[in-house]
Order: C-alpha cells, then sequence, then structure tokens
C-alpha cells in the first residue's frame, strides 16, 4: 500500500515489536492462556524462540510502518523446523519455510492491505 513502507529489521528493536504484536495477537483472540502474558513466561518463551531461530533457522522480520515512521505491522520467517523439514535427501536442494507472526494494527486494518503487503 502507498501509505505504508516495508523494510526488513533486525535486533532489539525488531524483536520488541515481534513481542508487542505476538501479546496484542493472542489477546485479541483471547487464545487459552492469554492472561499469562502479564507473566513472564510466554514473553520470554517466544524471545527464546526468536533467538534461536535467528541463529539456526534463517529468521528474518519484515515491518511495516505508516507515513509516521511508527511500526503498524510485522510478519516473521525462518527456515521450517519440524515433521517434513529438510530432513530428506531431496529437501536439501529446496528450502521449506514458514511466515508466521503476522499482525497489523487493529487501526490500519481497514484503510490498508498492509497485511497482504507484508506477506
Amino acid at each position: 500500500p502507498s501509505s505504508v513502507t516495508l523494510e526488513t529489521a533486525h535486533g532489539a528493536e525488531a524483536d520488541a515489536h515481534v513481542l508487542r504484536h505476538l501479546r496484542a495477537k493472542h489477546l485479541e483472540e483471547r487464545a487459552p492462556g492469554a492472561s499469562r502474558w502479564a507473566g513472564e513466561e510466554l514473553p520470554e518463551r517466544a524471545a527464546a524462540f526468536v533467538k534461536g531461530a535467528r541463529e539456526r533457522l534463517e529468521y528474518a522480520v519484515c515491518m511495516a510502518r505508516d507515513a509516521t515512521g511508527a511500526v503498524v505491522g510485522c510478519a516473521s520467517s525462518n527456515v521450517w523446523e519440524g515433521p517434513g523439514s529438510n530432513n530428506h535427501s531431496w529437501q536439501t536442494l529446496i528450502k521449506l519455510g514458514v511466515v508466521w507472526g503476522l499482525h497489523v494494527d487493529r487501526e490500519q486494518r481497514e484503510r490498508d492491505a498492509v497485511a497482504a503487503a507484508l506477506l
């Protein structure tokens, strides 16, 4: 969308936005255990996953910024790790990946196609 710019982000600022967006999405959807975001367990687990994914799984995050420079959305991606993941000889010829943690601030959802741009 013309009202947002996309950028690949790294480091502490990117991680903070990813965790903020995961928390917002978790609470919006009233996921089981949503109240645990008030404590340390889930944010710490998510931060540990991001750190490990950055080290082993080519983790990347794309952030969307509005015209003022505020981050209004993000999407994370990494090489898939799990059942069916790069564990057969033919899979060394390709990379299987996953996009996760897609979030767009509620007030931005109606005006622009930010989610589609992030994907």
